[in-house]
């Protein structure tokens, strides 16, 4: 028995050192081909110089040096957050909730669909005061003001959630802070929550929002921005006059389906469903910036200019969820100046003139609209 445990002993020690040693030579030969990847999104740490200055962190620094440059290190990473995804149906990023059917959700919108993240009445009554607040600098323009609350995929989508999270009574956060301003404001406020539900009713087979991605799809964006054309006054197509292909793209060619992504399971992961429109306007369009194509035109400007007959200056200040909608808007007025939040200013708006400002947000953001803080 002592001798059968002695060589059961000597056996996991050879294993622990083939473990250890045979890596480096078999990394030697074919590391090249196989082409480590960087999947921490950070620099990977250099080869630390021992020297009378670092002596006392040298060991340490190695250490880093040596995580980040094992052998194999991103092929096991990657096979580790396959097999957690595919066998133990785990998310391996603190920001993606694994969802029912392939759906994925982002963790930052957990609050709002659980509703327990309410405004106090404090908060509500601030909201308030810096929206009437912004509604004053454009009503003394002339400008209408606008404002667009994008719905979250698990505000449409919620049955797709895990059971496991339970949603409060009541109303979210982004319905009680839009009911209190209804209430209390004459301000134009869309959330077209209630419309793309029924929307899902009505066309069972239609997806509204990308299933790896954090943003509705183009055919959502259609759906959702609908509401607000025909309040404009904007020419509209019915969609029973428009035909539609379904196509695997994301929204933004530069980024990819970000959750799928942030699974660093981007090349297993990569089939989604998005649409291509067709007909909702006979207008021709032209864009300088591609938002889509390019990263610089979405976190700057993009311009749309059309022969539509609605010769209204829109300013449409957005985020991402803005892109699906663009091709809409661009069709349905002559000039669109569309600057996505985080860049524009208030010298944009006193330069553009507009008759119209849209300021469009996504609903897992604050509710923050207030003239007072925008750049000048």
């Amino acid at each position: 028995m002592l001798k059968e445990k002695k060589i059961g002993q000597k056996i996991i020690l050879a294993v622990f050192i083939c473990c250890i040693v045979f890596p480096w030579p078999i990394w030697f030969v074919i590391g090249d081909f196989i082409g480590d990847k960087n999947n921490k999104n950070r620099e990977m740490t250099a080869r630390p110089q021992l020297s009378l200055t670092n002596y006392g962190s040298f060991a340490d620094e190695y250490e880093s040096y040596f995580n980040d440059t094992m052998p194999f290190r991103s092929v096991l990473i990657s096979l580790n957050k396959k097999i957690n995804y595919f066998v133990f149906h785990e998310s391996t990023s603190s920001y993606v909730i694994l969802g029912k059917d392939g759906w994925l959700f982002y963790a930052d919108t957990l609050a709002d669909y659980q509703r327990y993240n309410l405004y106090t009445d404090e908060e509500l009554e601030t909201i308030k005061n810096n929206v009437l607040n912004t509604k004053t600098y454009f009503d003394e323009r002339g400008i209408e003001f606008i404002i667009f609350v994008a719905p979250n995929k698990s505000s449409i989508y919620g049955d797709y959630m895990p059971d496991k999270y339970e949603v409060n009574e009541g109303k979210s956060r982004t319905e009680q802070v839009i009911s209190y301003l209804r209430n209390n404001t004459d301000v134009t406020i869309y959330y077209p929550k209630d419309d793309l539900l029924e929307v899902r009713n009505k066309y069972p087979s239609l997806v509204l929002y990308l299933k790896l991605d954090t943003h509705w799809n183009y055919m959502g964006g259609y759906f959702g921005s609908q509401s607000l054309l025909k309040y404009l006054g904007a020419d509209t197509a019915d969609f029973s006059r428009i035909l539609y292909e379904a196509v695997n793209e994301p929204d933004f060619f530069w980024n990819g389906y970000d959750m799928a992504n942030m699974l660093g399971l981007a090349d297993v992961l990569d089939a989604d469903l998005n649409y291509h429109l067709i007909g909702y306007s006979d207008n021709t369009v032209t864009f300088e910036g591609d938002v889509r194509e390019d990263i610089s035109s979405f976190n700057g400007v993009s311009i749309s200019t059309s022969d539509s007959r609605d010769n209204r200056r829109v300013f449409f200040a957005r985020d991402s969820f803005g892109e699906a909608m663009s091709p809409y808007l661009s069709a349905a007025f002559s000039y669109v100046y569309s600057p996505h939040i985080s860049c524009m200013t208030k010298t944009m708006i006193e330069e553009q003139h507009p008759d119209i400002f849209i300021y469009e947000f996504v609903e897992r953001t604050s509710f923050d609209v207030n003239i007072d803080t925008w750049a000048e």
